[in-house]
């Protein structure tokens, strides 16, 4: 074969970007106010907890929470480590951020919003991406229920810590009443 041969052989296995970027989009409501929620998303400590596969989420750049502020996540999947720069570049704090991300062969925007419901908080993320590298870019969009599935499960998790964070922080409230109807 020769170097033309080689290249229609390549352009038929590889399909074609049609320029669209996968787009996957969950939402959780949370039995906790905006702020609590906000306070948790806002936590770089906290990201691990509830973020599969984040070993830790360095700040580099700026104060977090504001927008400009960069941050690496580092990654492990395995024996597989990365590092994923994110980059808020949109924040108001207790209603919603958006941030982009580059890194493991992908670059995407992720915006988070928090509304207020009857019960608590919905909180709604969103995440449009694309691959950097022909392999990623080839199987990111057959992975969009993987990403979805992963997305959803770390909703659960973050779900799961917040309200286990207003459970501990009504305890002293509830305790402090209960003394003081006790003593009267």
């Amino acid at each position: 074969m020769s170097g033309g041969d080689l290249r229609l052989c390549a352009f038929l296995v590889v399909p074609r970007s049609n320029g669209s970027m996968p787009t996957v989009e969950e939402s959780i409501v949370i039995s906790a106010s905006r702020s609590a929620v906000s306070d948790v998303l806002l936590d770089i400590d906290a990201a691990p907890q509830w973020t599969s596969s984040l070993e830790n989420l360095e700040l580099i750049e700026g104060k977090v929470g504001e927008a400009g502020c960069v941050g690496y996540a580092h990654y492990v999947e395995g024996s597989r480590r990365y590092i994923v720069e994110d980059r808020l570049v949109e924040a108001v704090p207790g209603d919603h951020f958006k941030s982009e991300l580059r890194g493991g062969g992908l670059k995407a925007t992720v915006e988070t919003r928090l509304d207020e419901t009857p019960s608590g908080t919905r909180v709604t993320i969103r995440w449009k991406g694309s691959g950097t590298n022909p392999v990623t870019g080839t199987i990111l969009p057959f992975l969009r229920r993987q990403v979805a599935k992963r997305m959803r499960e770390d909703m659960q998790a973050l779900r799961n810590l917040v309200e286990d964070q207003v459970t501990q922080d009504r305890r002293p409230h509830i305790a402090a009443i209960a003394s003081t109807s006790m003593t009267a």
